[in-house]
C-alpha cells in the first residue's frame, strides 16, 4: 500500500498494487462501512475525509487496514 502525496485537503489517494481496487472498494463498503472510489487503472482507491470528523479518521484507517489484511 502506498499513499500518494496530496495537498487538496479533501481526499487521500491510496495505491494498492496487486489488488483489485474495485473488489476492495466493495469489501470496504459491505463489510466495513467505508465508502471509497476505485481507480482500477491505477490500482488505487480515493477516500474522502473532508466530511468526516477528525476523531473518526483513525477508525477509518483501521478499517481500511483490516480490509487489506494488515
Amino acid at each position: 500500500v502506498r499513499i500518494r502525496p496530496f495537498n487538496a485537503a479533501f481526499f487521500a489517494f491510496i495505491e494498492v498494487p496487486g489488488r483489485d481496487a474495485e473488489a476492495l472498494r466493495k469489501t470496504l463498503l459491505k463489510d466495513h462501512g467505508v465508502g471509497a472510489i476505485a481507480f482500477p487503472e491505477h490500482s488505487a482507491l480515493r477516500l474522502a475525509y473532508c466530511s468526516v470528523n477528525e476523531e473518526a479518521i483513525p477508525e477509518i484507517v483501521r478499517r481500511v487496514g483490516k480490509a487489506l489484511g494488515t
